[in-house]
């Protein structure tokens, strides 16, 4: 069995609608908790196909987190609850935690914030979301870590060299 909680046929818009429900299910036995933002509400955002699985990420009342959810010819049904493994992003490698859902199944999620800051609105979480999503599928500086390796004089650094500047 696969185990999204999804038949194999189905669509990997059911699956982020199945987060979506579920979520907004744990929002409402947050709402009253200090670290609850009535301003936000549950959302995905640029959820996307990445090596055979699904990626993008969640909004709360509570955090922002990036989710990968499992394709549907994927089992992950032997990764336990709590088990990190670590996804390479264009961006670079990041830990994701394993977690579990009832009618969803399993995902993984790596933590943007948490818990959630006084965002003005939607819109800023959701920008907010989009900026970490873009960052996270945007190539790293293959030149930036050998740049920082190397040992910068004072004069170096004021005269901007450690960023790759060339000004006079």
């Amino acid at each position: 069995m696969l185990n999204m909680g999804l038949d194999r046929g189905e669509r990997p818009l059911l699956a982020t609608q199945r987060l979506v429900d579920a979520f907004q299910r744990a929002a409402e036995r947050q709402r009253g908790l200090p670290f609850f933002r009535s301003a936000l509400a549950v959302e995905i955002v640029g959820f996307r196909p990445w090596q055979g699985c699904q990626a993008g990420a969640l909004i709360t009342p509570w955090f922002m987190n990036l989710i990968i959810l499992p394709g549907p010819d994927m089992d992950w049904s032997a990764f336990p609850v709590g088990e990190q493994q670590r996804w390479h992003f264009p961006s670079g490698s990041y830990e994701f935690t394993g977690g579990y859902i009832g009618n969803l199944g399993p995902y993984q999620s790596c933590a943007l914030l948490s818990p959630a800051p006084d965002f003005a609105d939607q819109a800023a979480a959701r920008a907010a979301a989009w900026s970490a999503l873009d960052s996270l599928f945007t190539p790293a500086d293959p030149d930036l870590e050998r740049r920082l390796a190397r040992p910068l004089s004072r004069r170096g650094f004021l005269g901007g060299k450690w960023t790759g500047d060339r000004r006079p």
